[in-house]
């Protein structure tokens, strides 16, 4: 299976994606996760799983990003 690399919009969909309350859109992030070439998308995927645990109103890792 071909690896895909995420852009940082795309990564920060998914981050949206896993945040969200809808069930249905978990499913299409973490699809979306099975696929991406994890050694070109390391520092993203590890913020995914930093900041998808904390809080709604807690800081995001795409401030630290876009500065």
């Amino acid at each position: 299976m071909k690896k895909i690399t995420f852009n940082k919009t795309e990564v920060k969909n998914l981050y949206e994606m896993l945040r969200s309350k809808d069930q249905d859109n978990h499913v299409i992030a973490l699809s979306g996760l099975q696929q991406i070439d994890i050694k070109k998308n390391i520092g993203e995927l590890i913020l995914l799983y930093k900041y998808s645990t904390l809080e709604k109103n807690a800081s995001t890792p795409f401030q630290v990003i876009h500065q």
